[in-house]
């Protein structure tokens, strides 16, 4: 293109000028759809690839044993700082960088050939300066694979300190009241700076390495450049080459390939590398996951439906000890639970367990649904429908993933293909002291329907009319299309109570686990919780653990458990007048 300004003909000179600039404003078109293509692409992928790893990531996470939940490094809040931020930098690494780096890679890929030829020209032109020259070039590039290894270390301690500093910030916020109300802000933001002292010099650290890194580079082509230019002079000097010699081998090989090519395509990617090393590093935190084994794959099975759930129900808890241990300390709680459960009880029978120690009485509830999940498998073990091994092996796995009941279609008539955990919950529903949490951000039509969402909406009325809630949902602006908040913040603590027990009211479960079902109404609003309670658990199994004897005053049958044992059993009238552990809480309240 240079040649054609000193072209002689003036003709050939003017069809020249006007070829290139043809040629150049084509080469700006197709510029311009490859990158549009390019980033739209990518930007598909990055969608769609951030869209699975949350979802497969978060379905991992959600077959885990509860135990997993119990370290301090698996706290609720480091788990979902890690499925948000450490997702959103692999988002980052596909989105903004790897197009980036592709073209970066294409460019070098050209930059090599560049230097193949530059590399034969120098040699015919001065052999000896260009062989100095091309000796020395590779000490440039050293400073950017000599941080790749501390780079990834340095990245993965900060995201670890990140971590901690972002679970206080996440509980922090979620339990905003009680940091208002306790006057504790300041104590907390000396929590949260303190927690990001060790980032901050982890980060600090790593500024220093790239800085120091980066500065090497420009200062070993400075000093390369001083050594080809001495070197050169003494050949001159020697009369082995002329001066023009000189200058030709430093322009082709430094000036035409190695700023050109060299400098703007590799220094302008070590950025690039940088933000791979870390996100790479940060990948490898995510990916951890699939590397963490589960108990058990799960398991479907085709039983029939259960139609005898109405009568006599015998509970015998039949587990293995070294898959249960896996669970935590749940083994020294089963032992107040097989107390407790010595002899059937039929299905109108409503038990309540009274405390004075605060301990041990909620536990039982979910090993009361586990031992009922065992009851029926071993049901459909007797009648050949199953396997002993399948009971164990759905039971472990679905009792540490989900408790909704997903059902299908009858495959025949009387014969449903369910997982069986769901099967038990037909028949079964819990409500314990954090039923609060379980309201969603939705409508309060929408969490009264939550247990059966094709209910119409006279069925949501009348069981919100049985849980007493009608009166108050009433006199709010928007009725049952009122949004409830965030886990119900908009809502009073009975009021979400009594949400939560007009949804169980809609489901009409057969056995009911009520877990401090009265302990978030205040002492005015408990009498209509209370009533409310009291009609739901007409016609049903109902198992109540509960601190306000008011709660458990017209059961059939109260057991009070003191230091993981059952002490006392009978009705109210029968414990008060033994005048033993039972009528001395009584008297404490």
């Amino acid at each position: 293109m240079i040649a054609a300004f000193f072209l002689p003909d003036h003709d050939a000179l003017k069809s020249a000028i006007r070829r290139y600039p043809l040629i150049f404003s084509a080469l700006s078109i197709v510029s311009i759809a490859a990158n549009l293509a390019q980033h739209y692409n990518f930007a598909v992928m990055r969608e769609t690839l951030t869209r699975r790893i949350r979802l497969r990531v978060f379905g991992k996470i959600l077959s885990f044993e509860p135990a997993y939940f119990d370290e301090e490094a698996n706290s609720i809040g480091a788990v979902c700082a890690r499925l948000g931020d450490e997702v959103a930098l692999v988002k980052t690494l596909v989105a903004d960088q790897f197009s980036l780096m592709i073209q970066t890679a294409a460019a070098a890929a050209a930059a090599a050939a560049a230097v193949a030829v530059a590399m034969a020209m120098a040699l015919a032109v001065a052999w000896k300066l260009a062989v100095v020259m091309i000796a020395v070039q590779p000490l440039s590039f050293f400073s950017y694979y000599a941080k790749k290894i501390d780079l990834s270390r340095l990245t993965v301690k900060v995201a670890r300190a990140q971590d901690y500093s972002t679970q206080i910030a996440v509980e922090a916020v979620y339990n905003h009241h009680i940091v208002a109300s306790f006057g504790c802000a300041d104590k907390l933001l000396g929590i949260f700076q303190k927690a990001q002292e060790e980032p901050k010099r982890a980060a600090v650290k790593r500024a220093w390495t790239t800085g120091m890194v980066m500065d090497c580079s420009p200062c070993l082509s400075f000093l390369s450049w001083a050594l080809d230019f001495w070197y050169g002079g003494k050949l001159a000097e020697n009369g082995e080459i002329s001066a023009g010699d000189v200058f030709k081998t430093f322009f082709i090989l430094t000036k035409l390939v190695y700023l050109v090519c060299i400098l703007e395509k590799v220094l302008h990617a070590a950025p690039l590398l940088h933000i791979y090393y870390a996100l790479c590093a940060i990948s490898l935190s995510i990916f951890s996951y699939y590397a963490k084994k589960i108990i058990l794959s799960r398991l479907t099975v085709k039983v029939a439906r259960a139609q005898d759930h109405n009568t006599q129900i015998g509970i015998e808890v039949v587990y293995n000890h070294n898959i249960v241990a896996s669970f935590g300390c749940v083994d020294k709680l089963l032992g107040i639970f097989q107390k407790a459960q010595e002899e059937p009880k039929r299905v109108a029978v409503k038990r309540a367990w009274i405390t004075g120690m605060a301990m041990g009485c909620s536990p039982c509830l979910s090993f009361l649904s586990w031992a009922l999940d065992f009851w029926y498998g071993g049901k459909l073990a007797e009648n050949g429908e199953i396997s002993v091994g399948d009971v164990f092996k759905t039971f472990f796995i679905l009792v540490s993933t989900s408790k909704m009941a997903l059902y299908q279609r009858p495959v025949t008539s009387r014969c449903y293909v369910i997982t069986f955990r769901n099967i038990c919950d037909t028949f079964m529903e819990i409500i314990n002291e954090e039923v609060k949490d379980m309201l969603r951000i939705c409508r309060i039509r929408d969490n009264i329907s939550f247990g059966k969402p094709d209910a119409s909406e006279d069925e949501i009325v009348e069981a919100a009319r049985g849980a007493n809630a009608h009166d108050f949902i009433s006199t709010l602006k928007e009725g049952y299309g009122t949004d409830c908040g965030e886990r119900g913040l908009q809502l009073s603590g009975d009021q979400k109570q009594r949400i939560a027990i007009a949804r169980e009211i809609l489901r009409n479960p057969s056995i009911l686990l009520l877990d401090e079902a009265t302990s978030s109404p205040d002492v005015l609003s408990e009498r209509v919780v209370q009533e409310a309670l009291q009609r739901i658990m007409v016609g049903r199994t109902a198992v109540v653990v509960a601190h306000r004897l008011n709660t458990v005053k017209n059961l059939d049958t109260i057991a009070f458990v003191a230091e993981g044992k059952v002490i006392e059993q009978g009705n109210y009238t029968l414990l008060t007048s033994k005048r033993g552990a039972f009528f001395n809480l009584a008297m404490l309240q």
